[in-house]
């Protein structure tokens, strides 16, 4: 997502924090840096383990996770968090709070 950095505009979907919010700062901070440290969120139902499987959706938005376990998951669940490096994120553009994990082999 090169161009994301002089338009970053083009991404915004209406959610309102993505041209300002958490995942735009974590995605800016690790501009051109694949070790840097970012967190990561999901929300996940209960009965699910503490833990993150490779190719899970998570966002580098806290409140985002959250409003995800509101809505999808009508308030019942948990959020996981997790450092990473910023390496092992990946996204296809359409939403600058949506990634997969995909850590190393």
């Amino acid at each position: 997502m090169p161009d994301y950095y002089q338009h970053p505009g083009w991404y915004d979907t209406g959610a309102g924090e993505d041209n300002d919010g958490p995942s735009r700062r974590a995605v800016v901070r690790a501009a051109g840096n694949p070790d840097a440290p970012v967190w990561m969120w999901r929300a996940v139902p209960d009965g699910v383990q503490h833990t993150f499987n490779p190719g899970d959706w998570v966002t580098t938005s806290r409140q985002y996770a959250r409003d995800h376990l509101e809505s999808a998951l009508d308030g019942v669940g948990h959020i996981l968090a997790r450092r990473v490096t910023a390496g092992v994120l990946y996204t296809d553009g359409n939403s600058i709070n949506e990634w997969a994990y995909h850590p190393s082999a």
